[in-house]
């Protein structure tokens, strides 16, 4: 039984040389592809910070880590210019980083980060995000931003 699978985005790890592995995972966070690594905004990137072993077939994180990163990179994908995300397992965060003007969103996925996108949105129609030097997202209820 095959099952059709669309990517989502794109999950980078250094390997034992330095250099960067890529593989292609669909919405549900699994990985089913190698990947050339993708300059630019064409595929959402995320970059690992870990030591994980990206495997095909493999889930990308734990399913609740897993469902508060899909708004994030939904997000990134439908309204912000070309950025980059670094997932941190161990502190379970995934930063943003606009890649033009480098303004980093920090997001906390202990929890569903939907009431801080729309926060960040309503924000970004008085000032433009890319203007922010950046936007800590990491407590719950809570947008801090300079």
């Amino acid at each position: 039984h095959a099952v059709r699978r669309e990517d989502f985005g794109m999950l980078c790890v250094k390997d034992v040389t330095g250099s960067d592995s890529c593989y292609v995972f669909d919405k549900e966070g699994v990985i089913f592809e190698a990947a050339n690594v993708v300059v630019g905004s064409v595929i959402a990137r995320v970059d690992d910070a870990s030591d994980f072993k990206p495997a095909l077939g493999a889930i990308l994180a734990d399913p609740g880590l897993w469902g508060n990163m899909v708004p994030i990179i939904a997000y990134v994908k439908d309204g912000l210019p070309a950025s980059r995300m670094e997932f941190s397992r161990r502190d379970m965060e995934l930063t943003v980083t606009l890649t033009d003007s480098g303004t980093k969103l920090y997001f906390n996925l202990q929890f569903d980060p939907s009431e801080h996108i729309r926060a960040l949105k309503e924000l970004s129609k008085t000032v433009p995000t890319e203007t922010l030097e950046y936007a800590d997202l990491r407590v719950k209820g809570r947008v801090f931003y300079k």
